[in-house]
């Protein structure tokens, strides 16, 4: 059993093993907290400019909607003069 290629067996493989997946995953868990802390960033800037936009597209609604009752009132009103 004893091979001349493979000398120290299984346990060390499996050790070795072990310790490059530990480390696999230490490099992937640091790579993500960088990734994570730089997107936190982009949303400290991205939520201001959200609520601006928010605040912007909820005045052109209402601008818009009092515009269209203007011109319904406004037409009415053509109606009823032109009429009398």
């Amino acid at each position: 059993m004893d091979d001349p290629a493979h000398p120290h067996g299984f346990g060390p493989i499996v050790a070795d093993l072990k310790s490059q997946i530990r480390q696999f995953l230490q490099t992937r868990l640091a790579i993500l907290k960088v990734e994570m802390r730089e997107k936190g960033r982009a949303l400290k800037l991205a939520g201001p400019l959200f609520g601006v936009a928010l605040l912007l597209v909820g005045t052109s609604y209402f601008l818009l909607t009092l515009s269209s009752v203007t011109l319904v009132a406004a037409s009415f009103l053509t109606i009823r003069i032109a009429g009398s």
